[in-house]
């Protein structure tokens, strides 16, 4: 995951964010019409998909809690694949689309935790730290280009804000193939704490996958109390 500008990691955070070691396939045991994927692909999108809300209805199987501070737990839709965890601390779960049933492969989201504490900034603040460009001593090949405008909405109860972006090189950490790319932030702050889902697609994103994405965010729970 690249910012443009560098966030400070909470102090007393240290621990690495990590899915449980037997979450590899989700497939919910009974799947609803609405989640199960399709045996086809979708058409590929002539434009990206309008987001108008950050929550959708939530389907599929149960995963988490994670080990970040209010030990969030999620369900992801019907078919996604848990990635083996990556390099980066922040990565709470990568899940990748099932291949044959979305467009605009490969298709990633990933969860994001240990992100930084923001006690003072607006959760717009935090979010434009992904699309500002990059200082000089920076790496500007991770500079990416903001889509229409930022939209505020609430995840879980709480501030966020999402933006459409696309980019040259992958955001996602492991990288995500060739590009050109196209994704959505989601980023959202819970008692100043930040957090994230990125949804990135190669070329554009799959509207199955943008919905999918905001059923996660739908069914976000904070296990420990606020």
């Amino acid at each position: 995951m690249a910012i443009a500008i560098g966030l400070v990691v909470v102090a007393g955070c240290g621990r690495v964010s990590q899915p449980s070691a037997n979450v590899t396939a989700f497939v919910s045991a009974t799947p609803s019409a609405s989640s199960t994927a399709s045996s086809s692909p979708s058409a590929s999108p002539t434009a990206s998909p309008a987001v108008t809300d950050c929550v959708a209805q939530p389907t599929g199987a149960a995963a988490g809690p994670f080990r970040d501070n209010f030990h969030v737990a999620v369900r992801i839709p019907n078919g996604w694949m848990a990635q083996p965890p990556t390099a980066s601390e922040i990565d709470m779960l990568v899940l990748a689309a099932p291949p044959t049933a979305y467009s605009n492969q490969p298709t990633k989201i990933a969860l994001q935790s240990l992100i930084g504490r923001f006690t003072s900034q607006t959760v717009a603040d935090v979010a434009a730290m992904w699309y500002a460009p990059a200082p000089p001593n920076g790496h500007p090949e991770f500079n990416v280009t903001l889509v229409g405008q930022l939209m505020h909405c609430t995840v879980a109860g709480s501030a966020a804000a999402v933006f459409e972006y696309t980019s040259m090189r992958s955001q996602v950490v492991g990288g995500n193939g060739a590009g050109p790319f196209a994704g959505y932030m989601f980023v959202f702050l819970h008692e100043g704490f930040a957090y994230a889902l990125r949804l990135e697609g190669t070329s554009d994103v799959d509207p199955q996958a943008l919905q999918d994405a905001k059923a996660i965010l739908g069914s976000w729970t904070w296990a420990v109390p606020s």
